[in-house]
């Protein structure tokens, strides 16, 4: 009888340690790095773990199903020996109510439950009046009221008339503002029923650890549900003061969990997905030329980040708050202060860094089609930044002027910016009546035109010009052109565009003239002339 007392206390020991060490302990994780890239973004949640000498069995909740399975990584530290690592939804949270969203649903109910109350009491109102419209006659044929009577019942009938008008009113006031309740509460409600329904992944992890405690451990995937795009704001003060680029970043995410205080890195390269090293592939060239004539255009392309930042050489540059490595084909900024980002795919402005940038200022007008200048900015030394296409806001003297696009695949070394009409510089574009005149001679015809653009400073600083303005081109041999004046100006034969570079002193106004004559075929009249 002992013995058999012996064996059923071992087996029950048995099955109790199996039991133990079968089911996992379930452990909650923190969101504390995200590494986003242009499109996508690495994950790293941090879990402290208390682990007992030996093997150990823990599970990892409340991760994202969206995220990609093979990117997974689990970083375990000195002394915890990883074993295995399983990723799979939890199929039954999936399905199971949280507290949060049952009191959202409790919430709805009861709005819904106090609009219909309302609607109930509106009805009855409606009712009453409806009433009181039918019975609005007093006594019969033979009745002979008094006047006393007729005041009375005039009296009543006007009174619980406004008081049914006033109720009414008030009641659509309560159901507005019911629907609106309402309407916000589906949306919560089903904004965390979308939420519930994504964090409902789990890591199962085994571990042997040399030593019992407390350890940390840390786990990273990748999200396609996140991204940023750059933002530029460029300022100037005035024309006298170096340009202000702030480089700023649109970041955006729905995870289905919200980043709360984590450490921020925008990357521009593109993630290395899963753990199979990039193959090379052969690299070919092309004659520009060549690929123009076979119709394609030129298309500037990087190459692609993965198979080529392996052997990417580097600099590490602090500079105003972020931490940046510049990679031959990818920049990676760090914000150093915790960041939070909502999952709600909308777009939150992260401040990068603000470069100064040496800038050439001159106006600049067409008055043949706007008889405005602009003034204008050429943006030296912006390559060294590392940016990336992007709008970009622009303010001169603290006002908001426009937007232009930053391209540095396609801009040249100089960044040409408009910051907006300058009515301090005042020009004209008049046609000189005297000059322009059409003759016959033999077979030909001759066409002359004059025009006269002046322009003026009334600025109280020296400025510099340019106008543009231009001479008609022959399309057939039998149209030949003639310029007889252009007052100095830059003439561009291919194009006909015409340039006078010109320097205003305050309250100073110079003349500029342009005139031509066209011979054509008397009987072949010119229309756009």
């Amino acid at each position: 009888m002992k013995q058999l007392t012996t064996l059923i206390a071992a087996v029950a020991m048995f099955f109790l340690t199996a039991d133990s060490i079968a089911q996992p302990t379930p452990i909650k994780s923190e969101i504390t790095d995200v590494t986003i890239y242009l499109e996508g973004a690495v994950v790293t949640r941090t879990a402290t773990v208390n682990l007992k000498q030996g093997a150990n069995q823990i599970t990892l909740t409340g991760i994202t199903n969206l995220a990609n399975e093979n990117t997974i990584q689990v970083k375990a530290p000195d002394g915890v020996l990883l074993q295995s690592v399983h990723y799979g939804i939890d199929y039954a949270r999936m399905n199971r109510v949280s507290p949060e969203v049952q009191a959202k649903k409790d919430s709805l109910a009861d709005a819904r439950f106090s609009l219909k109350t309302k609607q109930a009491l509106k009805a009855t109102y409606n009712q009453e009046l409806a009433l009181l419209e039918a019975n609005r006659s007093i006594g019969g044929d033979d009745t002979v009221l008094l006047v006393e009577d007729i005041e009375d019942m005039a009296n009543f009938y006007r009174d619980r008339v406004k008081e049914i008008y006033y109720k009414t009113l008030e009641l659509e006031e309560e159901e507005k503002e019911l629907n609106e309740l309402i309407s916000r509460l589906s949306n919560e409600l089903a904004n965390m029923n979308q939420l519930g329904k994504r964090n409902v992944a789990e890591v199962d992890l085994k571990l042997n650890a040399s030593t019992a405690g407390k350890k940390q451990i840390q786990v990273s995937y990748f999200v396609w549900q996140a991204g940023w795009i750059p933002s530029y704001d460029i300022r100037s003060k005035d024309t006298g003061s170096p340009v202000v680029l702030n480089y700023g970043a649109k970041v955006r995410q729905s995870t289905g969990s919200d980043w709360t205080d984590v450490r921020l890195t925008l990357s521009s390269g593109n993630p290395v997905m899963g753990g199979t090293p990039p193959e090379l592939q052969p690299w070919r060239l092309y004659l520009q030329e060549q690929y123009r004539k076979q119709g394609y255009g030129v298309n500037y392309r990087m190459a692609e980040p993965a198979a080529m930042e392996m052997d990417a050489a580097y600099e590490d540059v602090a500079m105003g708050g972020v931490e940046i490595e510049r990679k031959v084909l990818a920049t990676t900024f760090e914000v150093e202060a915790d960041f939070s980002i909502p999952s709600d795919n909308v777009f939150y402005e992260v401040g990068l860094d603000q470069f100064q940038m040496t800038a050439e200022y001159r106006h600049f007008s067409v008055p043949k089609m706007q008889q405005s200048t602009f003034l204008t900015a050429a943006v030296t030394g912006w390559e060294q930044y590392s940016l990336l296409p992007g709008e970009a806001s622009i303010y001169f003297q603290g006002d908001y002027v426009g937007t232009s696009f930053i391209d540095p695949f396609i801009t040249t070394d100089t960044l040409q910016l408009s910051l907006g009409q300058d009515p301090g510089v005042v020009i004209t574009h008049e046609k000189i009546n005297d000059f322009c005149k059409t003759s016959t001679f033999g077979g030909k015809k001759s066409t002359s035109r004059a025009y006269k653009i002046v322009a003026m400073n009334t600025r109280p600083e020296k400025v510099s010009l340019r106008i543009e303005d231009q001479v008609p081109l022959s399309s057939d041999s039998d149209i030949t052109i003639e310029v007889e004046e252009m007052s100095g100006a830059k003439y561009d034969f291919e194009t006909g565009k015409l340039t006078w570079d010109i320097d205003l002193q305050p309250g100073e106004s110079k003349e500029v003239v342009l005139r031509f004559t066209v011979k054509y075929p008397k009987k072949k009249p010119i229309s756009n002339l």
